[in-house]
């Protein structure tokens, strides 16, 4: 699937914080990740306007990638330390 490698970093990334290595991560990468994952939700989005003979196959695109925005983005969230510096991991 298009998307392995996101799927691939968020894993190692997960399991990072699991071992109590999350201080290892850096909340950038995470924020460059969302970002690209957006872009490519935006893509979706104007194909799926673009092209309606496609709307399954691009339903489903848009539903993997959704899932691993979520995860992303707790992801984030649980690197953040309650009322913790965002950038003490950069």
């Amino acid at each position: 699937m298009a998307y392995g490698k996101f799927r691939e970093a968020l894993d190692r990334h997960r399991k990072r914080l699991n071992k109590g290595k999350g201080h290892k991560i850096k909340p950038a990468d995470l924020d460059k990740m969302i970002a690209k994952l957006e872009q490519r939700r935006q893509v979706l989005l104007a194909e799926a306007q673009a092209k309606p003979h496609k709307a399954e196959r691009i339903t489903h695109k848009q539903a993997a990638l959704d899932e691993i925005l979520a995860n992303a983005r707790s992801l984030r969230a649980r690197l953040e330390p309650a009322g913790g510096n965002p950038d003490s991991g950069a």
